[in-house]
């Protein structure tokens, strides 16, 4: 297996997200004014390459039924392609290697903040019963994958994005205990996560059917699974300011659900806007945030 097609498998237009993610609960927290240091590069380090690489590199090995009848997996850059049957067992086990390297990567900073290794372990947890077969030690049957069952397959994915979020807020090791969980910037990644999820599911509704795959959109159809994201995206519109450029962010999310319910064939185009936008905004907003605390700006408690 070529470097190029660990590279393609990680889907590099993600790299930044998860990252992006910490770096927003980071600033949210009431630590002050975030400052850069080395734990916290490796720590969003740790985040890019090798997190993306574990979470698209082991659905890639375990979605092949599904993948080869995708005609979203043409674009390398975004959606990755069919993974060979032939690579397989070589990316799970560069997955597993991948795991152990983000624990270690992270180590400077959960050293310090033993909750960080908590939440780590957690998100490295549920990325792995996303995608793969839990197999149980005391029998020879297998636990279905979290892809695999109906509404959980989303909200475990805004669970992991609110892990990353989680991560940031208590990174300093100041933020009073479990204050990340009342939090309305958590939940808001959550909710938005959620609904990001449902729609990818929607897009891949056909390809998931005929695999056999039971998602959140196999099970509820396209209208439901858009319905549920605007549920997701609507209550998220409660946790954020208006007219915050995250606010307007959401609005969008509510309409593009609404339109979806409405007229579900237009979700190839419209997901895929969703997703491009989404990596764009959040390489955006991040960027304005750093530059603002270059400038001596305030850019805590806010989105």
């Amino acid at each position: 297996m070529q470097v190029s097609e660990l590279l393609m498998a990680s889907r590099p237009l993600a790299w930044f997200i998860a990252p992006a993610i910490w770096f927003s609960g980071l600033i949210h927290s009431s630590s002050g004014t975030p400052s850069i240091t080395p734990q916290g590069l490796l720590f969003a380090l740790a985040l890019s390459f090798p997190t993306c690489l574990v979470t698209f590199g082991v659905n890639d090995a375990y979605d092949y039924p599904s993948d080869q009848h995708n005609v979203r997996k043409k674009s390398t850059w975004t959606d990755g392609v069919p993974l060979p049957t032939e690579h397989h067992k070589t990316i799970l086990r560069i997955c597993k290697c991948l795991t152990l390297l983000i624990v270690l990567m992270t180590y400077p900073a959960w050293r310090t903040c033993p909750r960080l290794l908590l939440y780590v372990s957690a998100y490295l947890v549920l990325v792995w019963m996303y995608s793969a077969p839990l197999a149980l030690p005391w029998s020879e049957s297998r636990l279905s994958r979290l892809k695999e069952r109906p509404v959980l397959d989303s909200l475990s994915n805004g669970a992991i994005c609110w892990l990353f979020w989680a991560c940031g807020y208590i990174f300093t090791g100041e933020t009073p205990r479990n204050a990340e969980f009342r939090s309305s910037y958590g939940w808001l990644v959550f909710l938005f996560g959620s609904a990001c999820h449902s729609l990818a599911a929607m897009a891949d509704i056909h390809e998931d059917q005929v695999a056999g795959y039971r998602t959140i959109a196999v099970w509820g159809g396209d209208r439901g699974a858009a319905a549920f994201a605007a549920v997701c995206f609507a209550l998220a519109k409660f946790t954020v300011v208006l007219w915050s450029d995250v606010g307007i962010a959401i609005s969008a999310g509510i309409v593009t659900s609404a339109v979806l319910v409405a007229a579900p064939q237009t979700k190839h185009v419209l997901v895929r806007l969703v997703f491009l936008g989404s990596y764009a905004g959040s390489i955006v907003w991040a960027l304005k945030k750093i530059v603002g605390i270059a400038m001596g700006q305030d850019v805590t408690q806010s989105w």
